[in-house]
């Protein structure tokens, strides 16, 4: 069975430093199963790379709630 290329997402090319985080923040509110399952950290937690980022989060009743962001460099098996 081949595997889907990983998914790379890009923020809108808007000026200023709040628009892409606002449209993650907004993506994932209303598809919080984009990021991958991580029961190997937490049984509940997500996993999105963003960027340089590394996105860590649970899905809640009404969207998402952000446990952590780690920069893209770091290892998430030494942090858990």
């Amino acid at each position: 069975m081949r595997r889907a290329p990983p998914l790379r997402l890009a923020p809108p090319s808007f000026s200023g430093g709040q628009i892409a985080p606002a449209f993650f923040c907004r993506l994932l509110a209303e598809h919080p199963r984009l990021g991958a399952a991580r029961p190997d950290i937490a049984p509940e937690l997500r996993y999105l790379p963003v960027g340089s980022y590394q996105l860590l989060y649970c899905e809640i009743a009404h969207g998402i709630e952000l446990v952590r962001v780690i920069h893209g460099a770091r290892r998430l098996d030494q942090l858990f």
